[in-house]
């Protein structure tokens, strides 16, 4: 019997891949032919040019014949080349919110419905998709695909936060300089936004009020939005700092009893529930009280949407403690009637202070001000209706948005 010559051994714990573990002094790796004492697998682990690391090499068929044995065809291998199918115009994979140039090799033709659309992101100042969807679009992929079309265009441009949050849109100087050609409105009246506002949470949820309201208002054919005033528009940096409370929106509504006035705070449970009662609220009475107002106008009533019933316990027991509040309605902020401001969907601070659960939410049945006493809806519209109605603009004819 012949001795069988003996596997290369190595230290336990080294890997197999380290150029130390797998050299030897007595053969050279780099050479094609494998030493007699060395193993096929040992053979397959070749060190790279400087002789370091070891890389493994694959192991080839014979020449002239393929992976599965097969003989190739007397023309050669047939190969499947794979690229985008880019005769047809569609477009390459790009990374979110680009299209490859579609708009200029496509054209792109704008209705009436796209400049309401821009109009309306001008005065948002920043827009998500839901928003933006509610007011125009009976359905989310109609919402999306028109977006897509718009920002390629070059009208507007998307801002993300990130990979799980909504996108964000906001107007372009291309699409500011096209509602002045098309609509002949101010540019001061439309907002630009490079980048997103550190307090995107709460800007948002200003929006969605906002949004909701111009919904329920275009079924309610006595009702009109006068102006829409957030807190970044109200007066500038400077008046800011120097006024005692700043309001997260000045709303006007015109009714068929005249103008009423409200204020919105839009509570997200970041600020304690004694700040909310014995700061704001009570510089809200005092304001009102006194006839000061807040920024040259008095508020019939505050509104304070806070998202879920037990954040509305909360605020509701610090305010009757506090003994403030005496104008203020809470509202649920994730209730969508609520955010509209036109459902009886409120209730004052010393109803809520004691009830949990159910009770709570069935307190909640107050209109916001006497005047916007409307039957109970749903949102959005119905479809058609919003087609039928033309959803132009924040909320005025589809040749000239009212400047809210």
């Amino acid at each position: 019997m012949h001795d069988r010559p003996q596997p290369a051994t190595r230290s336990r714990g080294h890997s197999p891949f380290r150029g130390a573990d797998v050299a030897s002094p007595t053969h050279d790796l780099t050479s094609r032919e494998a030493p007699a004492h060395t193993t096929s697998a040992e053979h397959r682990l070749r060190p790279s040019p400087a002789g370091t690391v070891a890389q493994r090499t694959p192991r080839l068929p014979p020449e002239g014949v393929t992976r599965t044995g097969q003989q190739p065809p007397p023309d050669g291998p047939r190969l499947t080349t794979i690229r985008p199918n880019t005769d047809q115009g569609l477009p390459h994979r790009t990374p979110r919110g680009e299209r490859g140039g579609w708009a200029s090799r496509a054209g792109f033709r704008l209705v009436p419905r796209d400049l309401d659309l821009l109009y309306t992101v001008g005065r948002f100042r920043l827009a998500t998709t839901s928003q933006l969807r509610l007011l125009f679009f009976g359905s989310a992929h109609t919402a999306r695909d028109r977006i897509a079309k718009l920002r390629e265009a070059g009208f507007l441009k998307t801002l993300v936060r990130g990979l799980a949050d909504e996108a964000l849109h906001a107007l372009t100087p291309r699409g500011r300089t096209l509602l002045v050609e098309e609509r002949e409105i101010d540019p001061g009246d439309i907002a630009l936004s490079r980048s997103i506002p550190s307090h995107a949470a709460h800007f948002i949820r200003t929006n969605d009020v906002r949004a909701a309201l111009v919904v329920g208002l275009r079924q309610q054919p006595g009702l009109s939005l006068v102006s829409f005033t957030p807190e970044w528009a109200l007066g500038d940096a400077e008046m800011r700092k120097r006024v005692e409370l700043v309001p997260d929106a000045l709303v006007v509504i015109d009714t068929p009893a005249g103008e009423i006035t409200l204020a919105v705070e839009v509570d997200l449970g970041t600020e304690p529930p004694n700040y909310v009662a014995r700061r704001k609220l009570a510089t809200y009475d005092r304001l009102i009280a006194s006839g000061t107002g807040v920024f040259g106008v008095i508020p019939g009533r505050v509104a304070v949407l806070a998202p879920g019933l037990r954040r509305l316990r909360h605020l509701a027991g610090a305010i009757r403690e506090a003994g403030t509040g005496a104008v203020a309605r809470l509202g649920d902020l994730d209730d969508p009637e609520a955010r509209s401001l036109l459902a009886p969907s409120f209730a004052p601070a010393t109803a809520l202070a004691e009830l949990k659960g159910g009770e709570l939410a069935a307190s909640l049945t107050h209109p916001l001000h006497p005047a916007l006493v409307i039957p109970p809806y749903g949102l959005p519209l119905p479809q058609g209706e919003a087609a039928r109605r033309n959803t132009a603009g924040i909320q005025g004819s589809p040749t000239r948005p009212c400047a809210e």
